[in-house]
């Protein structure tokens, strides 16, 4: 999934380097406790918005349990 999203990407014109992308961006918690998630994989639906406003993550350890917790 993720080669193809690259590829895709980069027909764009974009180079991107997955490596590089960080994992403890605020704006990125910041948006995902927002509840702004439409087009974010596994955290999309009305529940999970709902738990991630409430929830308000602010690290990658965050995202995975709600993620392992909401969608066994």
């Amino acid at each position: 999934v993720l080669e193809t999203a690259v590829k895709l990407i980069r027909r764009r014109g974009i180079d991107i380097d997955l490596a590089t992308i960080p994992l403890d961006d605020p704006d990125t918690y910041a948006m995902l406790s927002r509840g702004e998630v439409v087009g974010v994989f596994q955290v999309e639906s009305a529940g999970m918005r709902k738990a991630l406003i409430g929830m308000r993550p602010d690290c990658i350890e965050d995202i995975i349990a709600l993620v392992a917790l909401y969608r066994p």
